[in-house]
């Protein structure tokens, strides 16, 4: 997004200060936007956009850049307005279209959001991230069979593109069509033992399936493949955890720690698995979190973990996490479920996971499968 807006920066470089304000107004509202100032953007944009002098094959680019601002603000109805106006301004307006299709989609807008990702192919159509974008607003939609499409025409032009069958046997696993994900998957883990992605989507296909230790196997392939990459162990480590196997579980976050010091869901696991075998907080380990900035998600969450705050104040923060959708909210009443339990609070760690294992988690869906698997440990 910064590169866009350098780009449109140019257009008013080395212009005499002696022009009208336009120009001053726009140059100020780009370089606000290339600081991640948002409000300062609308500000100038506004003005820019307002003033008689500021040439015409500018204001499609104001519109955008200030439509991102307020994107970022989540004044999405405001965002939209600003690239309808630049698409009239500049029918051919790749960049507006794409932009107009993401926020339709935050607004869950699918069909708007299709429609304008299909009007920007129509204009790039070799332009491949447009399919990707498109493809992002299909699975939203749960309109599997035009994902895959989207991803028949990708495979036919990288017929050799391994991550891409993979992205493919994983629409089949959104879909639910489970034998079908897992003969994709299966067999091209068979023709590229040595690759991650295959292995990988097997252990995500088993694990919607119930299919735990064909899971976890999986995920111990992925964590011997990619050996210094934390997230494979913390893969392996969630797969131990949902099959009882505690003492497997706390070694493969501790590795993963080991590697990334300052992953904050190995912590947050390694947690969890930690109170199933009665065994302490590590001083070492918690010193390091604590010295750390935590202000930002899951920051508030480790707060908890290490009694620097309450379960009432890790509810406040999701409330108001930069993104509060249902991914913030699931894995918040996990956890803070998971900490009650700790706490030998069985009710409150009922309530929570029964929230986080319910319909509101699908997008969630493996913080959902994880909720419903410890929810029926309790007593």
């Amino acid at each position: 997004m910064k590169a866009l807006l350098a780009c449109i920066a140019y257009f008013a470089l080395g212009i005499s200060a002696a022009i009208a304000s336009g120009y001053g107004d726009f140059n100020s509202g780009v370089a606000a936007a290339n600081r991640d100032d948002a409000d300062n953007t609308i500000k100038y944009l506004t003005l820019a956009i307002a003033e008689s002098d500021l040439p015409a094959h500018l204001l499609p680019d104001a519109h955008v850049t200030r439509g991102i601002a307020y994107d970022s603000q989540r004044k999405y109805d405001a965002a939209i307005a600003d690239y309808s106006a630049a698409i009239a301004l500049r029918p051919t307006y790749t960049r507006a279209y794409l932009e107009r299709c993401g926020t339709h989609g935050l607004k869950k807008e699918y069909d708007a959001a299709i429609a304008d990702c299909s009007a920007a192919i129509r204009l790039q159509p070799e332009d491949w991230r447009l399919y990707a974008m498109r493809i992002d607003q299909y699975l939203a939609a749960k309109r599997y069979d035009d994902a895959l499409a989207d991803y028949a025409l990708f495979i036919a032009k990288r017929p050799d593109d391994i991550d891409l069958k993979a992205a493919r046997a994983d629409i089949l696993r959104q879909s639910g069509r489970m034998s079908e994900a897992i003969a994709s998957a299966t067999a091209l883990r068979d023709a590229s033992p040595k690759y991650v992605s295959p292995h990988l989507e097997l252990g995500l296909i088993y694990f919607a399936n119930n299919d735990l230790q064909k899971s976890l196997d999986s995920f111990s392939a992925v964590a011997d493949i990619a050996k210094k990459d934390p997230t494979a162990l913390i893969f392996r480590g969630q797969a131990e955890w949902a099959l009882g196997k505690f003492d497997d579980a706390e070694s493969s976050f501790e590795d993963a720690l080991d590697l990334d010091e300052l992953q904050p869901y190995s912590f947050l696991w390694l947690e969890i698995t930690r109170a199933r075998r009665s065994h302490k907080q590590s001083s070492r380990i918690a010193a390091r979190f604590a010295a750390t900035d935590l202000t930002l998600w899951p920051g508030p969450l480790i707060l908890l973990y290490l009694n620097k705050s309450t379960p009432a104040e890790a509810m406040t923060a999701r409330a108001t996490a930069a993104d509060s959708g249902s991914a913030y909210r699931c894995l918040t009443d996990f956890f803070v479920g998971e900490w009650y339990e700790q706490q030998g609070n069985n009710g409150e760690a009922r309530r929570l996971l029964q929230e986080a294992s319910g319909t509101v988690c699908d997008d969630d869906w493996r913080t959902q499968k994880f909720a419903a698997i410890d929810l029926a440990r309790l007593p």
